[in-house]
């Protein structure tokens, strides 16, 4: 069942937030991970490894998108998967997406990341991937996120570090061939300053490197462009930027894009 609640105003140091942004693109960024499932595969898998769920747990995916990261959880947990994101465009067919999916309990919400729309201290686990560069306010997330985290829970972010070749994509290639642009915040010393003011502590702080992988270089392409709304590239620009920013590699058993985010595994101070 998925769930709307009101949505927070825009935050007038930031008008264009991760709601704005996604009522435009979020269908056609669902569509890309629709089209192409497996893509991010070892991305959603290292985010597990990291999160490493316990039978029974609760887990909140916040911003969740689509509910792609749930396909990949253990099947055999029977944890209880809260998704959370602003944004109804990923939603639209959730109902006919839901059938044939992992058996774990789920509940959807539309809902803001500063107000999730549960209890103080429901969730054992909290996992976010790549969701938090365009929050309109980074400190009321963190804060948002220990309400509902349980004393002994556990905070997983995956995000583009800064300076980083994913950062170089996204704000210089993407930002140039997006009409809307892209300018987003990552990972940095303020970034980590700002969950320490959430009392969250970090136990874990590294880079992760992993590929994201498609039969060949024009599914990588049609991809890149549904994902991040390339609409002033076509398809040899799009081949051209990646292979200048990220790099990729092509053989006969398909192709390998580079990716790679920070990893910071943090827990509520006690």
């Amino acid at each position: 069942m998925v769930f709307e609640v009101n949505h927070a105003a825009a935050s007038p140091r930031n008008p264009e937030g991760y709601e704005s942004i996604f009522a435009r693109r979020g269908r056609e960024y669902n569509h890309a991970m629709t089209q192409y499932p497996r893509a991010r595969a070892e991305e959603f898998l290292a985010a597990i490894n990291a999160l490493n769920p316990v039978s029974g747990e609760t887990i909140i995916d916040a911003p969740a998108g689509g509910g792609y990261l749930a396909n990949f959880l253990p099947r055999e947990h029977g944890l209880g998967i809260i998704e959370v994101d602003p944004a109804v465009e990923f939603r639209q067919d959730q109902g006919a997406r839901k059938k044939g999916r992992h058996p774990n309990d789920s509940r959807v919400y539309i809902a803001p990341l500063t107000n999730i729309p549960v209890n103080d201290n429901t969730a054992d686990a909290l996992v976010t991937i790549a969701g938090l560069h365009h929050a309109q306010s980074l400190g009321d997330v963190f804060s948002e996120f220990a309400r509902v985290l349980k004393p002994a829970g556990r905070l997983v972010i995956l995000e583009v570090e800064t300076g980083s070749a994913v950062d170089r994509f996204l704000n210089g290639f993407v930002d140039a061939k997006n009409p809307d642009g892209h300018q987003g915040r990552f990972v940095d010393d303020g970034f980590r300053a700002e969950l320490a003011e959430a009392e969250f502590t970090i136990t874990e702080d590294r880079a992760l490197k992993y590929h994201w992988n498609f039969s060949d270089r024009t599914a990588m392409s049609r991809f890149a462009s549904l994902m991040f709304g390339l609409d002033l590239a076509d398809y040899k620009e799009i081949v051209d930027g990646i292979s200048e920013t990220l790099g990729f590699e092509e053989n006969e058993i398909g192709c390998r894009m580079n990716w790679g985010l920070r990893l910071l595994c943090a827990k509520p101070a006690s």
